[in-house]
C-alpha cells in the first residue's frame, strides 16, 4: 500500500517470495489434501518419489489401514495461504498415546516432507519450531516421531 501511495508500484513484485509458516491445516483424509499435494509434486519441488500422492495413497490402503493408522497430513502455509510444505504423516495409537510418524516408515519414505523449493532453501529453526508448536496446539498427536 505504501508503495502505491508513494508512486513506487513499478518497484514492487506481484507475488512475494514464500514467507514464514503462518498457519497449518491437518487432514485425516488423503483426498482432502490431494490438490495441494499434487501441486507440490508437479512444480518439481523438493521431494522423492516416495512422497508422491499415488505411492502414499497405495501404502495407506494396503498397509496403513491394516495397521490401524489414519492419515495425518500436515500442510503449512504462509500468510498468503501458499503451501510451504506437506508432512505425509500417519496417526496411530500405541501404549495409550497418539503417535504421528511418516507414512510408509523410514525405509519407504526416507522420512521427508514435500517442500516448496524456495521455502526449503530459506527455512530456519524458528520456522520448524513454529510448525511443531502449531501441530502440538491441535492436541491430536501426543508425540511427533519424525526420526
Amino acid at each position: 500500500m505504501a508503495a502505491a501511495i508513494e508512486g513506487r508500484t513499478a518497484q514492487t513484485t506481484a507475488w512475494s517470495k514464500p514467507g514464514r509458516v503462518a498457519a497449518i491445516d491437518i487432514f485425516a483424509d488423503l483426498g482432502q489434501a490431494e490438490a495441494i499435494w499434487r501441486e507440490l509434486e508437479e512444480r518439481q519441488q523438493s521431494h522423492t518419489p516416495y512422497q508422491g500422492y499415488d505411492f502414499v495413497a497405495a501404502w495407506q490402503r494396503q498397509v496403513g489401514e491394516r495397521n490401524g493408522v489414519r492419515p495425518f497430513i500436515v500442510i503449512a502455509s504462509d500468510a498468503e495461504h501458499r503451501p510451504l510444505l506437506l508432512l505425509p504423516l500417519a496417526l496411530g495409537r500405541r501404549h495409550g498415546i497418539n503417535i504421528a510418524n511418516f507414512m510408509g516408515g523410514k525405509h519407504a519414505t526416507f522420512n521427508m516432507a514435500l517442500w516448496n523449493g524456495e521455502f526449503a532453501a530459506s527455512a530456519t529453526r524458528s520456522d520448524m519450531e513454529a510448525l511443531i508448536s502449531m501441530v502440538a496446539q491441535r492436541g491430536e498427536a501426543d508425540v511427533l516421531a519424525l526420526h
